[in-house]
């Protein structure tokens, strides 16, 4: 699938940046599913990353991350390596709102083909929602961070 979701964040862009390189390391804070996760390789230029993807399985990913080419503009990427159905790249995208210095767009883009070229419409709305639910995750930590939007639990989930 080729999908797209993109939200503006009551944050600096450095605290959003910040959290897209932290997600690197740490993608089950940023991602739902997410578990065993390893960095077999982490070198300046790029990490290789493996890791368990709720029902999609066990992934393999060459990242790379920029936010030298233009002020307020950064882009981490996620090139599959080794997945047992797909090939193809995910693009974080975080640019400074140009309306609003303490505003920033966040966009995730996901770009998968099937390796057997067979297309599978019933994982497209699937990816859809996994990608919304994973950008308002660092949107809602974002806005935490810089005083815009207190975290709350979820309903049913009192404090104790």
């Amino acid at each position: 699938p080729n999908i797209e979701h993109t939200e503006k964040i009551n944050a600096t862009f450095l605290t959003v940046w910040k959290l897209m390189l932290d997600k690197i390391e740490h993608p089950s804070n940023y991602t739902p599913g997410v578990s065993n996760i390893v960095l077999v390789e982490n070198t300046s230029e790029y990490i290789i990353r493996e890791m368990t993807l709720g029902d999609l399985g066990s992934i393999r990913e060459r990242i790379t991350w920029d936010d030298d080419d233009s002020p307020g503009i950064g882009k981490v990427t996620y090139i599959l390596e080794k997945h047992p159905k797909y090939k193809g790249e995910v693009v974080n995208w975080v640019r400074r709102a140009k309306d609003d210095p303490k505003q920033t767009e966040l966009e995730y883009q996901i770009r998968w083909e099937p390796l057997d070229g067979h297309s599978e419409a019933d994982q497209e709305q699937l990816f859809r929602q996994q990608l919304a639910q994973a950008v308002q995750i660092v949107k809602r930590i974002a806005e935490h961070m810089a005083g815009t939007n207190p975290i709350t639990p979820p309903a049913g989930q009192g404090q104790k």
